[in-house]
């Protein structure tokens, strides 16, 4: 089978998407295309024949377009849920004919309550082995992606622990600045600072010699850098939203704070949390191969009849909307009624 898959093209560079597409690829013939968010999908796809495809795969892209400008016999639609939040209903009707995979349970809860055709996917990384389980020094890393979870939160978050060292990361976002520590601040904590990592085992290896880390974001669309930091023996301690809340339970493999009042962490309550995090994590992996098969069969599946009128090349073939279109700019309708049969003209006009 054949698969037009769309992306982002920001996930060439950080990969996050990489395990969907090998997934993909366990099934289908896989034709990739990364565009930018910011321009028309529909522009993008002028030169492709979306119909030559038995399935078509938008990852976090093109939901204002999906029943406007997009129609595929079978659209599958993967969006993440710090960025369509649980969004407008009027949003997840127009596109209720699109099958949905959602990384959230909240979020898929939500659009399945407002009739849309959601699979639940609850992703978990490859767990990490002997990098897992690497002695940590008691610091803590933090990237810092935005400016909900900054330096003046990790701050509060600390407080007087006493901890050997903190690295941060300046890697910010578009549109988001960096907020650093002051002179004083960088000398008492032993803070360290990067600001690219040449390799991602660069990367990987700070992050498995910490024993801390702190989840960037308020809320996920799945939780990569999480994920990965639990598969790696590190206490998560992220914001109580999903998804993180959907993956750790605070004191048991993680600690979640409250956003809108983040308050010091009781570091003497850490116990086993790094064991149980990787635990939970190698569990998870071994739930998400078992699902695998089923999530492709849902990808696969048979398209709806609704989609099926919606396809692009079915429209041009039905001559009735066309019709009663060409009446009513030529003013015909009303002659048209006087000379035939009045049920005639209303199931024309039924039919478009």
């Amino acid at each position: 089978m054949k698969l037009l898959y769309i992306d982002h093209k920001y996930h060439l560079k950080t990969n996050s998407s990489l395990f969907i597409i090998n997934l993909l690829k366990k099934r289908f013939d896989v034709t990739i295309l990364y565009i930018d968010p910011e321009s028309s999908i529909e522009v993008e796809l002028k030169s492709i024949n979306v119909h030559a495809f038995d399935a078509m795969v938008l990852f976090q892209i093109g939901e204002s377009e999906i029943g406007k400008s997009i129609f595929h016999r079978n659209l599958v639609f993967i969006p993440m849920y710090d960025n369509s939040g649980l969004g407008n209903s009027a949003t997840w009707e127009r596109i209720s004919d699109s099958k949905i995979i959602s990384f959230s349970k909240v979020f898929h809860d939500h659009i399945t309550s407002l009739g849309n055709n959601s699979y639940y996917a609850k992703y978990y990384p490859i767990p990490q082995g002997d990098k897992g389980s690497r002695p940590k020094n008691n610091s803590l890393f933090f990237w810092q992606r935005t400016n909900a979870i900054d330096w003046n939160t990790i701050k509060l978050l600390i407080g007087n622990h006493n901890l050997e060292s903190i690295h941060l990361h300046r890697a910010v976002d578009p549109g988001q600045r960096f907020i650093a520590p002051t002179d004083y601040e960088r000398k008492s904590y032993n803070i360290t600072f990067s600001d690219w990592f040449e390799r991602n085992d660069d990367y990987v290896n700070i992050i498995a010699k910490s024993k801390y880390y702190i989840a960037p974001r308020l809320s996920e669309g799945i939780g990569m850098s999480f994920l990965e930091a639990m598969a790696l023996g590190a206490v998560v301690i992220a914001a109580n939203r999903p998804t993180m809340n959907e993956y750790i339970t605070s004191g048991e493999n993680g600690i979640l704070f409250e956003p809108l009042a983040p308050s010091m962490i009781d570091f003497d309550k850490i116990g086993n949390i790094s064991e149980n995090a990787k635990d939970s994590i190698a569990e998870g992996r071994r739930k998400w191969d078992e699902k695998e098969e089923e999530l492709l069969d849902f990808i696969a599946s048979p398209p709806t009849i609704r989609r099926l009128r919606k396809n692009t090349e079915i429209r041009r073939m039905r001559p009735f909307p066309v019709f009663i279109g060409v009446l009513k700019r030529l003013g015909l309708l009303k002659i048209l009624k006087l000379l035939l049969p009045y049920g005639l003209v209303a199931y024309l006009k039924r039919k478009k």
